[in-house]
This record gives C-alpha cells, structure tokens and sequence, in this order.
C-alpha cells in the first residue's frame, strides 16, 4: 500500500495506522490526536500530503468487508423474515458494487435476426 519511494515522517505514519483502527471509526480529527499532530495542524494538509495512502486504506476496508456483505445478501435469501433485512442487503449491495462485484446486466438478445451463410460455388466435373 505504501509507496516505495515516498518518505513518511512518524507523524504521517501515526495518523494512517490510526486510520485503519476501526476503534478511530474514521474520525479524521481522532486520527490526528491519536497519530501526535499538533491542534493547529490543518486535516486538508495532512490529507493533501496522504491523499493516494489514504484512499487505498478506503478501499482495503471495502474489500476486506466484502465477504461479510456476500455473506449477508446469501443468508437474505435463506431467511428474510428479519426486520432490518432489507435495509442490511441494500448495504450488503452497496459495498460489493464498490469493490466491483456489480449486479448482472440483462443482454438482450435479438433472435429474429436475418442470417447470410456463404456456400462455395459447385464444382463441375
């Protein structure tokens, strides 16, 4: 995830692994305190300077929740009875679209269309 070549200072360091802690729940301004920031450290410039880190951390935690979401779609359809069903599939849904496992498109298919078959020239003997 990181970059190679990019140098990061403790501070940068800090604040992307208290990113990814789910106990931060994402909090920018949490991450901040946690990672040793001052108060007066603006998030748009920590942000400007992880910007690419910051959105590969996104997409880790979309991908790595994948499998519950699946999940959650299949037990719907073994059980739907629960209350909160629907809203939990909608998400379930939302978060697979994001990490590319979108819905089926319909093809249509036209059937009736006319056909040319190329039949060589008969041979006379």
């Amino acid at each position: 995830m990181l970059q190679k070549r990019k140098e990061y200072s403790s501070l940068q360091l800090g604040f992307l692994d208290a990113l990814r802690d789910p106990a931060n729940r994402g909090d920018l301004r949490v991450c901040k305190a946690v990672a040793g920031y001052s108060d007066n450290a603006p998030i748009r410039e920590i942000i400007k300077q992880l910007r690419d880190e910051i959105l590969d951390i996104s997409r880790d935690i979309l991908v790595l929740h994948a499998p519950k979401a699946a999940l959650t779609i299949a037990a719907a359809v073994d059980d739907s009875t629960a209350d909160d069903m629907p809203e939990r599939t909608k998400n379930a849904e939302r978060i697979l679209d994001r990490v590319g496992i979108v819905r089926g498109e319909n093809l249509k298919i036209d059937v009736n269309v006319s056909r040319i078959a190329l039949i060589p020239a008969r041979r006379e003997e």
